[in-house]
């Protein structure tokens, strides 16, 4: 994967019985699961408290092995709208197994 690249995105599926779950559990799953499928999302999820908003920000550091930079980042975006993490994170934004998951990689 070329980090110079603007038009970088990976869609993402999951199976699952259930009908809706946290996209952070879902995100944790794929990424940490042991074979295959966790070496190919090779994510890693940060957060950084703001001392002045008294409040934490939550990153996605690292998604398919590429890290993100002072110019670029992965965004999610579920079902063709962009998506903040951290809003995701402090709300447990719920997925259905029918929305559409992509994450861009894309410049600030």
């Amino acid at each position: 994967m070329d980090p110079r690249q603007d038009n970088l995105e990976e869609v993402f599926s999951y199976e699952t019985e259930n009908d809706e779950l946290p996209f952070v559990t879902v995100m944790n799953s794929l990424s940490f699961e042991e074979g295959k499928k966790g070496e190919k999302f090779d994510g890693n999820f940060i957060s950084v408290f703001d001392e002045k908003e008294q409040k934490y920000s939550y990153f996605v550091q690292r998604l398919l092995g590429q890290e993100q930079s002072e110019s670029k980042f992965w965004v999610p975006y579920i079902n063709d709208v962009r998506e903040d993490w951290s809003y995701i994170c402090e709300h447990n934004r719920l997925i259905a197994k029918e929305d559409k998951i992509v994450w861009k990689w894309e410049s600030i």
